[in-house]
């Protein structure tokens, strides 16, 4: 039998060290003297994470020169903002596990909001960060509930238009007591993420409440991941676009995301659990 809700938010909080790399990763950066070199040396305990974070960290999103194998330098590379979102995701997989759609869904969002970030003229590794962790609260409600939850995928395929997100919202509000996107954010907190990245993530389908430039980021990336399976004809007349985007713009940027995320993912070892392909 599926766990329930608040069962799952208590293994969750329990995931310990010895259970999750993850986890001991977390604890580690709450150091803020903590080195590079001792992260590394936590890490490179694991070798499935290790050469998890060296793949992604040799994808066509962050490679320079040269291909890396160096840890400290993968780590680097990354940086520790995302080296701690990474670290949040292999939780939520040991708890509800993550299948290929997640994470490609995450690494969209993730990408969309690095780049919207940019042009909003704020940091974009924070933004990459909140977008890699906002979709935590519908994989554990997927996880939960499966029937349950594909009723709702199913009655709103298309999440860019603001009476399709309500209705999700109400939705998921009636099956589990609240909506994706503030569990996602209790998850998040709980981990000890900044109160910026918690309320981006929160507000990442209330639009009218994203109006920082860090929340404007991931609701924008939100966005623009439920644009790039649409097409143009298919467009609703209430369609919501990223601030000062024309849906040209817009498409382009979504695509954009969703290459990067997939090249991503095709870097990765097909035999490790974190970004299987």
């Amino acid at each position: 039998m599926p766990p329930s809700l608040d069962e799952l938010i208590d293994q969750f909080d329990n995931v310990t060290s010895s259970e999750s790399t993850g986890a001991a990763v977390l604890e580690l950066l709450l150091d803020t003297d903590i080195s590079v070199g001792e992260i590394a040396s936590a890490i490179e305990e694991d070798p499935s994470f290790s050469r998890q974070l060296i793949s992604m960290a040799n994808s066509p999103h962050y490679k320079r020169a040269n291909a890396t194998n160096h840890l400290p330098t993968a780590i680097c590379r990354l940086g520790l903002s995302t080296l701690e979102a990474l670290s949040a995701m292999t939780i939520v997989d040991h708890v509800a596990p993550l299948k290929w759609s997640d994470w490609s869904n995450a690494l969209s969002v993730a990408y969309g909001s690095s780049n919207l970030a940019r042009r909003y003229r704020e940091d974009s590794t924070s933004a990459f960060s909140a977008g890699l962790l906002h979709n935590a609260g519908e994989i554990v409600m997927a996880h939960i509930d499966p029937s349950g939850y594909e009723v709702i995928l199913s009655e709103c395929k298309n999440t860019a238009n603001a009476r399709t997100i309500q209705k999700i919202k109400s939705m998921e509000i009636e099956l589990f007591g609240i909506d994706h996107c503030h569990l996602a954010a209790e998850l998040m907190k709980r981990l000890h993420f900044s109160p910026d990245v918690i309320a981006a993530i929160a507000h990442h389908r209330d639009f009218q409440i994203a109006t920082d430039p860090l929340s404007r980021s991931v609701a924008g990336g939100a966005r623009l991941s439920s644009l790039r399976t649409m097409s143009p004809e298919a467009m609703p007349s209430d369609l919501l676009l990223p601030m000062g985007m024309d849906i040209n713009d817009a498409l382009d940027l979504a695509i954009e995301a969703r290459t990067k995320a997939i090249e991503t993912l095709g870097i990765s070892d097909t035999t490790l659990g974190l970004l299987v392909i």
